[in-house]
């Protein structure tokens, strides 16, 4: 007899942008580098056992020049009976990636918007690996109310 295994679905429903906060000092002349640091934090809520929040700030600049910070929001879904070891796998390995994208095209895009105070500035493709840092309960209160 042989084993049936099931595949678990994890559905993505979407980005959320809850903050940007933009300073400029005055016009970019492409000469200095710009520093790119993006740190996604996981949070897990106790009364949805199928479901995890990614929260990412994305942080951008060149100093005397200008700096972007944008602080967005994934959910995340998997369908089927799931352990929360499976969960925190799923949270931790592939949903930085898949949201990543996302927010990328959006700091394009809201930097060519800018128009030569910045130009469109395209960010590298980034790796994210090892295990997100979790967000508590009460910083996730205190990120909901900020919305």
């Amino acid at each position: 007899m042989s084993d049936v295994q099931t595949n678990t679905a994890l559905t993505f429903h979407g980005v959320e942008i809850l903050s940007v906060q933009f300073e400029t000092e005055q016009r970019y002349d492409n000469s200095t580098p710009i520093t790119f640091d993006f740190k996604p934090k996981v949070f897990f809520p106790t009364d949805e056992h199928n479901a995890f929040v990614v929260i990412m700030e994305a942080h951008l600049a060149a100093p005397t020049f200008f700096s972007v910070t944008v602080t967005a929001t994934g959910r995340f879904e998997l369908q089927g009976e799931i352990s929360e070891e499976t969960r925190k796998q799923f949270a931790h390995i592939n949903a930085a990636a898949i949201m990543f994208p996302y927010v990328r095209a959006f700091i394009t895009n809201f930097t060519a918007s800018l128009g030569t105070v910045t130009g469109a500035i395209t960010i590298p493709v980034q790796f994210f690996q090892g295990t997100l840092e979790e967000f508590t309960p009460s910083e996730a209160a205190q990120l909901k109310e900020a919305q």
